[in-house]
């Protein structure tokens, strides 16, 4: 065999095993092209419609009511996990990406809440017995109650770079709708203390005091809703059956809850009228100790401020929301704290 047929041999017999083999840096390149959002609903350049962010989230909530007189009630809901973790469902527009490190979107932020602890004041007695560091709040459950939902639409502005896979520090100011109701004691919960109080002085008849009671529980806990029924009632109680359907009228409004059933105050109030009220006029004037919290806004001022930080699928966020409206007078606050995770989907 002569080396021309030598040379032909070796290259036939090695070019196809070379051919087999695909260079290293063939491989390397295919895998630094593999796409990092394969495995995520996160699309690279962000969603064309929308992002729906469904997750779960720990909030804690306060809400204050000032009277047109200046009396408060504050209340807040239990801050334990078990009972504060919730599953929540926002809506985010697209980004648009203004310059490099600030842009804005559209958000609708979504929530529902319930408060059974009141914030009570401590007198001037028990906080100089603590000491001066003490806390001059403190919560407790008094047997109030309040439950809402709201739901806010924000233009918001961020600062953050392009891209799925970037923190957001942001700020948003806009409108919410917010619904509140229940029950929330205006008088620092000695509301049966003033009660009581005003029910004896009231004047030498029965129908006196209740006429007396009914007008300071008008004047201390309000008519948030502007209900031109029940401030007739209240304005006018011991007139014909006027106490008699205002047990029955706060039936008919869903009022009675066994939260709203107050023993002690029943009793007392049968002593005092050394039992001549039937149990429906009896259930009225006990209602009269907590305020009646019965409110609403389409059009809530509402502010909120964030951290999102992308932890591949997921993100986690961290919240400060913010609304404030007036309805009869009456200033009302709702305050939220929250941390959540969320996985956001592009559409």
């Amino acid at each position: 065999m002569n080396f021309r047929n030598l040379l032909l041999f070796f290259l036939l017999g090695v070019c196809p095993l070379i051919s087999q083999e695909r260079p290293p840096e063939i491989l390397s390149s295919q895998e630094a092209t593999k796409d990092p959002y394969t495995f995520t609903l996160k699309k690279k350049d962000g969603p064309k419609f929308l992002t729906i962010y469904p997750g779960l989230q720990i909030t804690t909530y306060n809400t204050t009511m000032t009277t047109p007189y200046g009396s408060t009630a504050s209340m807040t809901n239990d801050t334990s996990i078990g009972k504060n973790l919730r599953f929540f469902f926002d809506l985010k527009s697209p980004e648009w990406q203004v310059s490099e490190y600030v842009g804005f979107f559209l958000f609708n932020r979504n929530g529902k809440f319930e408060q059974t602890s009141q914030v009570l004041k401590r007198n001037e007695f028990a906080a100089s017995q603590e000491g001066d560091n003490s806390s001059s709040n403190y919560t407790s459950n008094i047997g109030t109650e309040t439950k809402g939902s709201y739901s806010m639409f924000l233009p918001v502005m961020y600062i953050g770079e392009k891209g799925s896979d970037k923190f957001r520090i942001g700020f948003g100011y806009g409108i919410s709708q917010v619904n509140i109701k229940g029950t929330s004691d205006f008088n620092n919960g000695q509301a049966l203390q003033n009660n009581s109080l005003i029910f004896l002085n009231g004047g030498p008849t029965l129908d006196s005091k209740i006429d007396m009671i009914g007008r300071y529980s008008l004047l201390s806990t309000g008519n948030i809703d502007r209900d031109p029924y029940r401030a007739y009632l209240l304005g006018n109680l011991s007139t014909g059956n006027n106490l008699e359907m205002l047990g029955l009228y706060s039936a008919l409004q869903g009022e009675i809850t066994p939260k709203s059933l107050d023993p002690i105050s029943i009793y007392m109030f049968n002593s005092l009228t050394n039992g001549q009220l039937n149990p429906l006029e009896l259930y009225a004037l006990s209602t009269l100790l907590k305020g009646r919290v019965n409110t609403s806004s389409k059009y809530a001022q509402s502010y909120y401020f964030f951290w999102e930080v992308p932890f591949g699928p997921i993100n986690w966020r961290v919240g400060v929301g913010f609304i404030d409206y007036k309805q009869n007078n009456f200033d009302v606050q709702l305050r939220n704290f929250e941390t959540a995770i969320y996985v956001p989907i592009d559409l």
